[in-house]
């Protein structure tokens, strides 16, 4: 029997791991969605008071938060939507603490929400923000248990965003370094971050004898990741996991990676964590299509 390493020459081995890690990096820029390039995000943890906190008109949601930066413009708070699609209306409030006065109070219909993602609430920047506490509320006065929204507390639950321009960013060489190096440590400062791209990086181990651990890795990173995953990463998994199944000639690998997201789907959905069920079903589709091009391929060779 000819060995693997025999199969495939150290130069052509070489390329496929610089064209996967090329690709990865440009996939991972394309699909990060964590923030805008021209903005600064810090995240941090929601109080565990209880695994999940609906809110109702008797119970609003109420926190705080110390700005990081000038111009803040968007709080990212995560919200579960327990599996279903409600129809009631959640009002968003932030003042600075101390003030009697809201600075904003906007109001959403809760069906537009994605279970499990930090939602969004923008407003007008606020141009002197850093270093400044400020409270914010989420409230409803037509919620019930069985029609409203919750807060998913816990590590990286709440995000804030600064909002910058390019005018702003290239005024000058220092402002320019200085953004340039919070992004950086935006980029890689946190551990769902570094989870974000080893995610787009693995496809590299698709090529060494642990590639079904790195898929099963890939996997886990894709479900469990506190961070929000643009659909170029799911078309990724699906690709990077074909191109495996072709060189390693386990036409059998998507369909095993699709039946162990399955498995864990399930689980999640028997646990009422709907959110991980509902995002982790949607690359089941892309491996089940990548097994049915590695089992053609395989019987053609």
């Amino acid at each position: 029997m000819v060995s693997e390493k025999k199969d495939m020459k150290p130069t052509k081995k070489l390329g496929i791991v610089i064209f996967l890690i090329l690709i990865g990096i440009i996939i991972g820029l394309a699909g990060y969605q964590d923030s805008f390039i021209t903005s600064l995000s810090v995240t941090q943890s929601l109080p565990y008071v209880q695994k999940s906190i609906p809110v109702l008109p008797s119970v609003p949601y109420n926190g705080e938060f110390v700005a990081s930066y000038d111009r803040l413009g968007i709080v990212k708070i995560r919200i579960g939507t327990q599996g279903r699609i409600n129809t009631n209306t959640l009002v968003f409030r932030l003042r600075e603490k101390g003030q009697k006065t809201w600075l904003v109070e906007n109001n959403y219909i809760t069906d537009r929400f994605i279970d499990g993602e930090r939602y969004p609430f923008g407003f007008p920047i606020i141009s002197d923000s850093k270093g400044k506490t400020y409270e914010y509320e989420l409230t409803t006065t037509d919620g019930s248990r069985d029609n409203t929204v919750l807060i998913i507390p816990g590590t990286y639950s709440l995000q804030t965003d600064y909002i910058y321009s390019k005018a702003i960013i290239l005024n000058n060489r220092q402002t320019t370094l200085w953004f340039l190096k919070e992004k950086l440590k935006e980029l890689y400062g946190t551990v769902p971050r570094v989870g974000y791209w080893m995610l787009s990086l693995l496809p590299v181990l698709f090529i060494t004898p642990v590639y079904i651990i790195a898929g099963i890795l890939m996997i886990f990173l894709f479900g469990l990741l506190s961070v929000q995953i643009h659909s170029n990463i799911v078309l990724w998994i699906g690709a990077s996991v074909l191109i495996s199944s072709l060189i390693k000639k386990n036409y059998a690998l998507p369909f095993l990676l699709a039946l162990i997201t399955l498995l864990i789907s399930i689980a999640a959905h028997l646990t009422q964590t709907y959110y991980l069920a509902s995002k982790l079903a949607t690359i089941i589709p892309i491996l089940l299509i990548a097994g049915g091009i590695s089992t053609i391929v395989g019987l053609r060779r």
